[in-house]
């Protein structure tokens, strides 16, 4: 039995690159519908693009950008907890420090809303999504 493992894993390998090489190209083709949907204004549409992006290619700026399309949708608990996500899957990430800022950001941000009732709180000055990978380059899978 021992011995069929190493030669099913070779007949396996082809179709799990396969797999992986067909999850990418979903993954860029959500980022870019992603990045399609926040450049017309459709925040929430670009957030769960970006998202279902991630879940395609656990790119830690992917969720970067839905929390910052969910920023600009003035959605800011999804957006708390899509950045807590980040820190829970990528607890290693380089600019965690960067995140947790955030976090507290969008909590400020949250609170003065309630506290207006609702009114106009204004997110951050409009950043352009991020277009950074892991050496925080580029972003798209």
């Amino acid at each position: 039995m021992r011995r069929l493992l190493p030669f099913t894993l070779l007949l396996l390998a082809p179709a799990l690159a396969a797999a992986q090489t067909d999850d990418d190209s979903l993954a860029r083709a959500h980022f870019e519908s992603g990045s399609a949907y926040y450049e017309q204004g459709r925040y929430e549409d670009a957030a769960r693009e970006f998202i279902e992006s991630y879940r395609l290619s656990p790119r830690p700026v992917l969720l970067e950008n839905a929390a910052r399309a969910q920023e600009r949708a003035l959605e800011f608990d999804p957006a708390i907890a899509t950045l807590q996500q980040l820190l829970r899957d990528h607890p290693d990430y380089p600019q965690a420090a960067t995140i947790r800022e955030r976090i507290t950001s969008f909590e400020r941000l949250r609170d003065r809303l309630q506290s207006r009732g609702g009114g106009d709180a204004e997110p951050d000055p409009a950043d352009p999504i991020e277009e950074h990978a892991e050496d925080s380059t580029t972003s798209d899978p």
